[in-house]
């Protein structure tokens, strides 16, 4: 009988042993499920705050007339390495939607200045490239999208038309 005995305790010790490790690991998982929950439900109102002006400007209303904007010509002196150039522009912006056109026409110095420092970067021997002119539009558009401080909202220009393009 004392063998009965002796066996029985070896097992009901390590059974013992292993159900206080699954209620130890079981604790911990549930505490830390709920530590993860209660920061993901008290992050959720924050998030949803900042974003709802972002997802006001990521829909504009598109609207059926086209919206232009005719921006005056900039006259600017490309210089690199004893190059020179005399790069005379005008354009016509495109718009998606009469907001984007309000607050570029709200913050037009802002704007020009914005286009009048990238293209004053241009090199002066590749002007006259094929590429060059694609690469305006490109560059005007990159920098008009971006808001302007303190606006929350993006412009959506579709278009940049060139109305002067002089090279001297």
């Amino acid at each position: 009988m004392s063998k009965e005995t002796n066996n029985a305790t070896p097992k009901s010790g390590s059974f013992f042993k292993t159900l206080i490790i699954i209620i130890l690991c079981l604790g911990i998982g549930g505490a830390g499920m709920w530590y993860y929950m209660g920061n993901l439900q008290s992050a959720q109102p924050a998030a949803q705050q900042t974003s709802q002006p972002l997802a006001a400007a990521a829909v504009p209303v598109v609207s059926a007339n086209p919206i232009f904007l005719e921006l005056d010509p900039f006259t600017i002196t490309l210089n690199r390495n004893g190059f020179s150039r005399v790069l005379y522009v005008g354009f016509t912006l495109r718009f998606e939607d009469k907001a984007s056109m309000e607050r570029v026409t709200k913050y037009l110095p802002e704007a020009r200045s914005r286009i009048l420092i990238e293209l004053s970067s241009l090199n002066p021997e590749t002007i006259h490239d094929k590429e060059t002119p694609e690469l305006i539009k490109e560059t005007v558009k990159r920098v008009l999208q971006p808001a302007f401080y303190p606006e929350p909202y993006t412009q959506h220009i579709t278009h940049v038309l060139f109305t002067n393009f002089v090279v001297q």
